[in-house]
Formats: C-alpha cells, sequence, structure tokens
C-alpha cells in the first residue's frame, strides 16, 4: 500500500510539472546547467573575489552557492525567453547581512535599455522585478510573507509573465501582478549583476536551485516548487459575493474547500485605469470540507471602482473564482458609484477610466461642451463590468429629444443579446408610449414627452422588479426577470446594432452594477439637475490628460483652494491659483477637488501621462 501511495504522488507531481525548466542551477558544488537546454555557456566571471559552496535551506553543506558582491557572472543561454514570450523566473535566495538600504542584484538577462530586459533584485526596503527604464521597473514593499527576507533567512521568489501579466510570489505566495509587454532583447544571463554591469551593495547573496522556464507556471506549480512535500487535492472556490460596501472598504464573502491541504488566497484588486493590482492574503485555511470565509479590504479610495479575482492555492492546484468582477466605493458622502459614467463634457470618456470612450462620429458638443449631439450617429463601445445574467442594476440617462426625433422611433440605449430576454434597453416609441426592451419579451409603459427638454430616466432591476423613473417619478413597473448576455453598449441602435434611430442630445450616462433605491434616484435626479452629483459647481480641467500643467476653467478671484488626491484619498497637492504645476506627480488617476470663495465644492479626475 505504501508503496503503491509513492507511486500515486510521484505519478500526481509528473502531472503538475508537465513542463520542465529550461535551465536550472542546482549549485551543488558546481555552476553546471541540467536544464533540458544543454548548450550552455561557459561562465565568464567579472571582478574580484571568489565563490564559495554554503549550507542550503535544508541545512546541507555545500549544497548552494556564495557570490560576494565583488564578483559576478555572465554566460550566453540562447534559448533565453526573449521579446514578450512567456517565462518564469525562480529560485531560492539569501539576502546576506540585509539591512533594508542594500541592493542585491541576484539574476536577469537582456538589455540595458526601456523595457528589454528582464529580472530580479533587492533594491533597499523594496523587492523588484525589473524590465529597465524609468516606469518600468516594479516595486513590491515588504509585507508580512517575506519576513524571512527581513531575517536574513532563505526565501523562494518566483516571477511569470503570462505575455500580458507579470506576477511575483514569496514563499508560494502571489504578491503583485502588473499589466506588462516586455521586449525583452538579448540572450546573456546574468548572476549577481544588473544587465549594466552594476554590481549591489549588499555584502552578498547565497543561491539554490535556480530555473527558468519557457512558460508561465500556474499558481499551484509555483507553490508546489516551494513546499513539493505537501499533500491533499485542488482547492476550490465558489459563492463570491460582497457583503458590504463602503467608501474606503468593501467586505467580500467567499466559500472555500482548502483541499485537504494548507491554502492561501489572494485577492487581485486593480483600481480601473490602473495597471498595478494589489495583492490581499486572508489567513491561511485548512481542512477538507467547504468553509464560509469573509475579508475586509481597507484603505480603498472614495468613488473609486476596482476589478478583483480570487485565487485559491496549494501544492497541488489552483482555482480561480468565475471571472473577473467588479466593485465600487460609496462616494464622500456615501452615494453608489456608478461603474461606468459618461459625462460628455466635451469628449465621450467615462470618468472612471478616460481610456474607455466612445469613439464614434457624432454631431459634436452642446450647452458649453456639456452634453453630446447625436443625429442618428450611432455610439457602440465595448464595456466588461456592464451587469450580466439577472443580476442588480441601474441606468440613469439625462437626455432630450430634439425637432421632429419623436416623429419616428428612437432606440436610446441597448446592451445584451438579440434572444428572448438577454437584452436590456430603452425604445421611445413616439411622444408618449415609450418601452423597456428585453428582445422578444418587451414592456411598454406611457411616457409622454416634449421635444427640446432634458428628462432623467432611470431604468432599475432590483433582483426582483424592473422599474422606470422620469424625473424621480416611478412612471413603469414590471416583473420581467432579465438574462442579460453580451457587453456591448449601444445609443441609437438595437442590440443587433443593425436598425435603429436616435436624434437627441445626452449630457450624462451612468451605470451601476448594483440597484438604486426611489430616494436615490430622487437625489440622483436632483443632482442631475444642478450637472454635478456633489454640487452644482462644474469644474472642467484642461488639459486632461495632462503631464505639466493643468488650468482650471474659472476665474481666479473666485477660487478658495484645489485639492490634488491619489487614489488612496492622500492629498498630494493643494494650491490657491488655477494654473497648476502638477510636473512632480506620477502617472496615474487622481482626484481634483476646487472650493470656491462662497464654499461651493467640485471634483473631477485629472489623468496625468508621463
Amino acid at each position: 500500500m505504501k508503496q503503491q501511495l509513492l507511486l500515486l504522488v510521484g505519478f500526481f507531481g509528473q502531472f503538475l510539472f508537465a513542463q520542465n525548466p529550461i535551465y536550472q542551477f542546482a549549485f551543488d558544488g558546481t555552476m553546471n546547467n541540467t536544464g533540458s537546454e544543454t548548450v550552455f555557456g561557459p561562465w565568464q566571471s567579472a571582478g574580484t573575489g571568489a565563490i564559495s559552496y554554503v549550507t542550503d535551506r535544508a541545512g546541507q553543506p555545500n549544497k548552494a552557492i556564495n557570490l560576494p558582491n565583488t564578483i559576478n557572472f555572465s554566460a550566453v543561454a540562447n534559448a533565453i525567453p526573449g521579446g514578450n514570450a512567456a517565462r518564469t523566473l525562480s529560485f531560492w535566495v539569501k539576502f546576506i547581512n540585509d539591512t533594508d538600504n542594500k541592493t542585491y542584484p541576484v539574476v536577469g538577462w537582456g538589455t540595458n535599455t526601456t523595457a528589454n530586459a528582464f529580472g530580479f533584485w533587492r533594491n533597499g526596503v523594496q523587492n523588484s522585478y525589473y524590465t529597465w527604464g524609468a516606469g518600468n521597473d516594479y516595486n513590491i514593499p515588504q509585507t508580512n510573507a517575506q519576513q524571512q527576507a527581513n531575517n536574513n533567512g532563505w526565501v523562494h521568489i518566483a516571477m511569470t509573465h503570462s505575455g500580458s501579466t507579470l506576477t511575483i510570489y514569496y514563499n508560494g505566495v502571489d504578491v503583485g501582478s502588473y499589466n506588462r509587454t516586455l521586449s525583452t532583447i538579448g540572450s546573456t544571463l546574468y548572476l549577481n549583476r544588473l544587465v549594466n554591469s552594476s554590481s549591489g551593495s549588499g555584502d552578498a547573496i547565497h543561491l539554490d536551485d535556480l530555473r527558468i522556464y519557457n512558460t508561465a507556471l500556474t499558481a499551484a506549480q509555483i507553490q508546489n516548487l516551494y513546499n513539493p512535500a505537501a499533500s491533499g487535492s485542488a482547492p476550490t472556490l465558489s459563492n463570491v459575493s460582497l457583503s458590504s460596501t463602503s467608501s474606503d472598504a468593501v467586505t467580500l464573502s467567499y466559500t472555500l474547500n482548502p483541499g485537504g491541504a494548507s491554502t492561501q488566497t489572494d485577492i487581485v484588486v486593480t483600481a480601473f485605469g490602473q495597471g498595478i493590482g494589489a495583492v490581499y492574503n486572508p489567513p491561511a485555511v485548512t481542512g477538507s470540507t467547504a468553509q464560509q470565509q469573509t475579508f475586509t479590504i481597507n484603505g480603498l479610495s472614495p468613488g473609486t471602482c476596482y476589478s478583483y479575482y480570487l485565487q485559491a492555492s496549494n501544492s497541488t492546484g489552483t482555482s480561480m473564482a468565475t471571472t473577473t468582477q467588479v466593485f465600487c466605493t460609496r462616494d464622500t458622502n456615501q452615494n453608489k458609484t456608478p461603474v461606468y459614467h459618461f459625462e460628455f463634457n466635451g469628449n465621450g470618456q467615462d470618468s472612471n477610466d478616460p481610456s474607455v470612450a466612445f469613439t464614434n462620429p457624432n454631431s459634436g458638443y452642446i450647452n458649453n461642451d456639456t452634453a453630446i449631439r447625436l443625429n442618428n450617429n450611432v455610439q457602440s463601445i465595448v464595456l466588461p463590468f456592464l451587469p450580466q445574467a439577472n443580476r442588480p442594476r441601474t441606468v440613469a440617462i439625462r437626455l432630450r429629444f430634439e425637432s421632429g426625433a419623436l416623429a419616428q422611433e428612437n432606440q436610446v440605449f441597448s446592451y445584451g443579446s438579440a434572444s428572448q430576454s438577454q437584452s436590456f434597453g430603452y425604445t421611445q416609441n413616439s411622444s408618449n408610449l415609450a418601452t423597456f426592451y428585453y428582445w422578444a419579451n418587451d414592456i411598454s409603459f406611457s411616457n409622454p414627452l416634449n421635444v427640446g427638454t432634458f428628462y432623467t430616466l432611470v431604468f432599475v432591476f432590483d433582483g426582483t422588479d424592473c422599474k422606470v423613473y422620469r424625473d424621480g417619478v416611478q412612471i413603469g413597473l414590471n416583473t420581467v426577470v432579465p438574462n442579460t448576455i453580451g457587453t456591448t453598449f449601444r445609443i441609437g441602435r438595437t442590440t443587433t446594432g443593425l436598425g435603429g434611430y436616435f436624434n437627441g442630445s445626452i449630457d450624462d450616462l451612468r451605470i451601476y452594477n448594483e440597484a438604486l433605491t426611489a430616494t436615490e434616484v430622487t437625489q440622483l435626479t436632483n443632482s442631475l439637475d444642478t450637472n454635478s452629483l456633489q454640487s452644482a459647481m462644474l469644474i472642467r480641467l484642461v488639459p486632461n490628460p495632462a503631464k505639466n500643467t493643468v488650468v482650471l476653467n474659472m476665474p481666479s478671484n473666485e477660487l478658495a483652494w484645489v485639492g490634488i488626491y491619489n487614489l488612496q484619498g492622500q492629498l498630494v497637492l493643494q494650491q490657491s491659483t488655477t494654473s497648476i504645476d502638477v510636473s512632480a506627480l506620477e502617472t496615474g488617476i487622481y482626484s481634483v477637488k476646487v472650493v470656491n470663495v462662497s464654499g461651493a465644492e467640485g471634483q473631477e479626475k485629472l489623468v496625468i501621462q508621463k
């Protein structure tokens, strides 16, 4: 029986690791490569001093290499991943006499030009994978998962690149992901130095079991490299939901079956418009039955939307919870935040993420660039986080129909698929009649309108009923439960994108992934009447995005002060002039708060691009 069990474990390990490293260095008394690529090197040394072999992490003598900072090595490795190819770099390292203010370049390859390198170094208190060049290095501050690095003990480090995402692991734990396209150039592998020949200021590194793969290993495979002796079955995640949301925190609930092994859950959270995903690690869970878990993420920015996913890993498998989902924090007044918000203030950009924008031709912007004019100009955009199936939602649109428009049918908005109940939208059939649009299961309602007048129409599905409000008053209700499938949002066309018409102007479009209450609909309607959810003061920043200077569109004698906040809600710049020097700000999205001499406030998002 014991022999059969060992055979089974051995077979599973082979299954888990179908990939073999192309280069592998055990450093068991030699620097020889034992990977699948047999053509390598030889190693060339530079500097002074000598290497030695030391005790490895398991206490075995002469099974790891000691590299003083006075010597480094390079070798030609023609099969090493280049360009944007997938890859994994894995090794055990010990930073000798680390005091958090020294540098330790461990391993890398490529060229010292922007985005043309790939490697790892410990840079003072930061742990970094680098691709070279300003803005291309990814620093991860120390966390509890990195205590072995802090106390000069052994730590396992792995870096994976899938072709689109760089991820770094410490002791089997995912501690950060970054959207990145690489262009690594060069096939020389370097030890104990950066690709530009710079050595570190740290005393030395001990290095063991260096591996390079030409594929991105999974989280489970990384966990197996860190702890190959673990047993159990793959963990499973299910029933992921939000149980509470505030202006700076959310609480997630989920069901986890650890599979009989200690299981780590990674919650990867990325603010809209940001490439860096913060990773939160709830406590490890053990057992072999499904267990209900909750975890609160604190320190979030008010009025901000985030994408997120959960991943559970042990030595035997990994499970990602459904697809990437989204949540939005409340604003500072505890108002719900739309997942998409198009203000149409001279552009078609989403205020949460300006890279998301309607780019179709239109008939221009009116009312001092506060509304988009559409005369049968279809607008179409893919919005990946539109509420799907029977999930709660709210679509709020402030619009007016222009002269002659109501003589025919106007397809105002729609998204989904052209199958029964799989669409969600609104059609104004005439000057008196409208349709709640589901496809082949539509519901008509009375909606008398006049041309030339702005109306706020809000469509809410709360999980049970679909309600329609006009200017804060409910004018329709039905019990159709949508099964919306599709993420292309259209203005002026049906779900198929082929037929339709719209002649009017829109000055605000908001899509929420939750249902607004009747009170919240009234508040939203009143706020849209004054062009702002929080105040009657409309502000514009020019240019936006900006690089060095941004100008506020108001007389300088009316301004009391302006403050700029980062996504963590921290004040990073404050002044009392309408011309603002933003050259010291890093690339990213900021919130700008403006207060005039009368005490009225306004807010706007500012994008800094270097």
